[in-house]
């Protein structure tokens, strides 16, 4: 008898179930932890229904190896300097992403996953990967695929892979009410940080999605609007970092006035503050302020440098918050992204949803866009959403428009 693993038959999905993606393809990851040991199992459904399982063996030191990771990919703009030209430093940035999404695989995934996933490649568009493991950039995960011209390394980010938190809701249907649209792409103050391309953006999401600025636009008004639980569409547009505060770290977003030698809380909007700003109500009601309908699932999109990253060991972080508030999306960045090309990725996805794509589909769209300008920050952006969800931006009436924002 062979002793390898083998797939299982096709089964019906089982309805209301957090894995059911439909006929997307699935990677399920769920974690063990005993004694700061990790151990990573994963479930592979291909769109035919077909099932396989494996396991890898207990690592005792994750966080430690991901935060490495990290600090190398950011390291890799520095490195990249002294290229002759833009173009040849962004060849040389995708080249060393490949070579650390190639190290990932081979350091988590089992060989028989990553056999299994070079030779279904074709059959994994809008990959879902469905996790209780909160660390890992499974975006940078890379394999080695022949698809003609000879085996080199493909993304996961190439399929459209969207990131299945299991705690949140993933509705199918996203709807952007005219009226609920709102967005902030700070002025700084500070001509240090201005973003020549982030004009471009607010041009897009005034002139093109009809989004209402949150004026004025500091941390008390961005929670404030959070509060009010009417918002469809919020869009940043800006400096994110993350910092260490009360010994925590925690992910922020840098506003108009921020300003790094005179900091200031009022000119940043830190991700613990959703734990009041953007708490999902109580379904007896008994939370305090106003709340928007049952289905209000708005999309979150924060285009800022390392704010898309989910909840590392002892950070505070955008993504599983709104998610667990209620957002129906959020899309972010796992590490630092280039001016220009944070415009362009947010203007392609916009467009390909405003086409009636699914929310993979468009990522996808929008990571091309970006990658085939020759820009390595496409490999940056993650989606936290259900794979196959679309997004609705004309069924409001004349008169569900709000008189302010």
């Amino acid at each position: 008898m062979p002793t390898s693993p083998r797939w299982s038959p096709a089964q019906p999905p089982s309805s209301g179930s957090t894995r059911d993606c439909g006929t997307c393809p699935v990677l399920a990851v769920d974690e063990d932890v005993v004694a700061g040991e990790s151990t990573l199992t994963f479930e592979l459904k291909l769109p035919s229904g077909q099932r396989r399982s494996y396991a890898t063996r207990a690592r005792p030191d994750k966080a430690g190896y991901l935060a490495s990771l990290y600090d190398n990919v950011e390291a890799l703009w520095v490195r990249h300097e002294v290229q002759p030209t833009v173009a040849a430093r962004r060849r040389a940035f995708d080249a060393d992403l490949a070579q650390y999404g190639l190290e990932l695989a081979a350091d988590f995934l089992p060989g028989a996953l990553r056999t299994d996933l070079r030779a279904n490649w074709s059959r994994l568009d809008g990959l879902a990967v469905v996790t209780t493991e909160s660390d890992i950039p499974w975006e940078l995960v890379a394999v080695e695929v022949d698809d003609g011209g000879g085996p080199r390394p493909r993304f996961l980010a190439e399929k459209g892979m969207t990131r299945w938190l299991c705690d949140g809701a993933h509705p199918i249907a996203l709807t952007l009410r005219r009226g609920h649209r709102r967005f902030l792409c700070p002025n700084y103050r500070n001509t240090g940080y201005r973003l020549p391309h982030l004009e471009l953006e607010r041009d897009f999401l005034t002139d093109i999605l009809e989004a209402d600025e949150i004026i004025p636009g500091n941390a008390d008004e961005l929670g404030r609007q959070l509060r009010t639980r009417t918002i469809d569409l919020l869009h940043f547009g800006g400096h994110g970092d993350v910092e260490l505060r009360d010994g925590i770290l925690t992910q922020r977003l840098l506003l108009a006035d921020f300003d790094d030698n005179n900091p200031s809380e009022a000119t940043v909007y830190h991700a613990d503050r959703l734990a009041e700003d953007y708490a999902r109500p109580s379904a007896a009601g008994s939370q305090s302020g106003p709340s928007g309908p049952p289905d209000s699932c708005p999309i979150v999109v924060l285009n800022a440098c390392s704010v898309g990253r989910n909840a590392r060991t002892g950070v505070e972080a955008f993504a599983p918050a709104l998610i667990a508030g209620g957002a129906g999306a959020v899309l972010g960045c796992l590490w630092r992204i280039e001016d220009d090309a944070a415009t362009d990725f947010v203007r392609a996805f916009y467009a390909e949803l405003r086409g009636h794509r699914t929310v993979a589909q468009a990522l996808a769209a929008a990571r091309a866009t970006v990658r085939g300008q020759g820009n390595a920050s496409w490999l940056a952006y993650t989606l936290y959403t259900h794979p196959l969800a679309t997004v609705d931006f004309d069924t409001s009436a004349a008169d569900d428009r709000e008189d302010e924002p």
